[in-house]
């Protein structure tokens, strides 16, 4: 079965509109594991607009699953994540006037300055993917940095509206995590999903874990956290 990870951000970020105490994303982390999650994810970002070090600091001692914690790869946030000891990270591509990630890093590119990021981070016990585009050739250059696992961003997917477009995405796709798998890669999918994109991508054989943020909130907002996560879990399981 696909591992199921919510990313709880858009919950902190509701929180520091008022800069109060609600809603409180430790407390949606409490109740997502009570629900089933198999890991909450937070982005703390260089900014710290939405999740704070303290979110992740309550969440990595009052939860029992595990915490994946999104983060760029710079000086300051490795020494942080160094700190905060979350069981596994993703390394992402940030812009401070963002609203949230919108591409995979350019592991071709940057492969020096991220060796050194994934190979510190990865002395220090933690599981550490990069987040890639669905593209052979960051596939490739993604394997020959020495990772073990690879995220692959499915913005375009889930944004896609057009039949046509949403096809190629999913072609893209299964192309990249079948090449990934065949390297040894262990696969991640996440970014802009929704639960009937989940869905989809949770038939791909090779990908094991999926992660949903903004609907995931969305949907909670509604529902209740307990129900947004068992619909997901349904959703990935191919039942919703």
């Amino acid at each position: 079965m696909k591992r199921v990870t919510v990313k709880l951000d858009g919950f902190a970020l509701l929180r520091e509109q008022r800069r109060g105490r609600e809603p409180n994303p430790v407390a949606a982390a409490v109740l997502a594991e009570l629900a089933g999650a198999d890991r909450v994810a937070v982005h703390l970002r260089g900014n710290r607009r939405g999740t704070q070090e303290r979110d992740a600091e309550l969440m990595r001692r009052m939860i029992g699953i595990d915490l994946h914690l999104y983060m760029a790869a710079t000086t300051d946030m490795i020494k942080t994540a160094l700190s905060l000891k979350p069981e596994s990270v993703t390394l992402v591509p940030e812009r401070r006037d963002e609203q949230g990630t919108e591409a995979g890093l350019d592991v071709l590119l940057n492969a020096a300055h991220l060796r050194k990021s994934h190979d510190s981070l990865r002395e220090a016990g933690l599981h550490v993917a990069l987040m890639v585009e669905p593209d052979l050739d960051q596939v490739k250059s993604t394997y020959k940095l020495g990772a073990k696992w690879i995220h692959f961003f499915t913005g375009k997917l889930g944004e896609s509206v057009d039949g046509g477009q949403q096809a190629n995405e999913q072609r893209r796709l299964v192309d990249a995590t079948r090449a990934a798998h065949k390297m040894g890669l262990r696969v991640i999918a996440g970014g802009g999903l929704g639960y009937r994109t989940a869905g989809w991508v949770g038939r791909i054989d090779e990908v094991e874990e999926i992660h949903v943020g903004h609907a995931f909130v969305s949907r909670a907002c509604l529902v209740g956290v307990d129900r947004a996560v068992r619909e997901l879990r349904d959703a990935v399981s191919g039942r919703w």
